[in-house]
């Protein structure tokens, strides 16, 4: 099921990718790597793991964007039973989410404007689906969930010419996931992004 929905993710950022001469403003697309850190206590001791996001987005006006984006987060831990010995248990989700952006460009090098602002910086919100899964094989437990999120981020992108853009992002995540043992996975996601503005 998480499958078929990730893919179905995939899907609306590339018909958004090809439909983009259509928006009113400048489209941009941009690919987001880095870790994600859990920071709820139903998720102590878990690992600084992966994440990864493809997103497309678009300019309404200089100063406010608006993005869609489907991502993959995991952590994992170790734990000690006494009929088991030790075992893993990996929590990861696949996610959908939107997010509208306050953006602040630099413009101004000195006393000169600048044609194309050499540094964006964004602080923004918005809220997804999480389709997540929780697996530890070694004790038979298993648990899946599709839940409802928020989150809060900030960052900046630096413009390298000819459309492409550098740039990092840090996003905080509210997700409650989970029906058998309802687990928290709030935390940091902290990404290195690589972008292109459409002409």
């Amino acid at each position: 099921m998480k499958t078929t929905f990730f893919k179905a993710g995939i899907a609306a950022v590339l018909v958004l990718m090809l439909s983009a001469p259509a928006f009113a403003g400048r489209t941009y697309i941009v690919g987001k790597l880095g870790g994600y850190t859990p920071e709820s206590s139903d998720l102590s001791g878990f690992s600084t793991d992966f994440n990864g996001e493809l997103a497309i987005g678009n300019y309404l006006t200089r100063n406010i964007a608006v993005e869609l984006g489907v991502g993959h987060l995991q952590t994992s831990s170790t734990f000690f039973d006494p009929t088991v010995g030790y075992f893993d248990e990996d929590i990861d989700a696949t996610y959908i989410d939107g997010t509208v952006k306050l953006v602040f460009p630099i413009e101004y090098a000195g006393y000169r404007r600048l044609e194309e602002p050499f540094m964006d910086l964004y602080v923004g919100g918005g809220g997804g689906i999480y389709f997540a899964d929780d697996n530890a094989d070694a004790i038979g437990f298993h648990q899946s969930d599709t839940a409802g999120g928020g989150h809060v981020l900030g960052g900046m992108d630096f413009n390298l010419g000819g459309g492409a853009f550098l740039g990092a992002e840090t996003k905080y995540i509210f997700v409650q996931a989970f029906q058998k043992l309802p687990t928290k996975l709030d935390g940091f996601i902290f990404t290195v992004n690589l972008g292109y503005k459409l002409p």
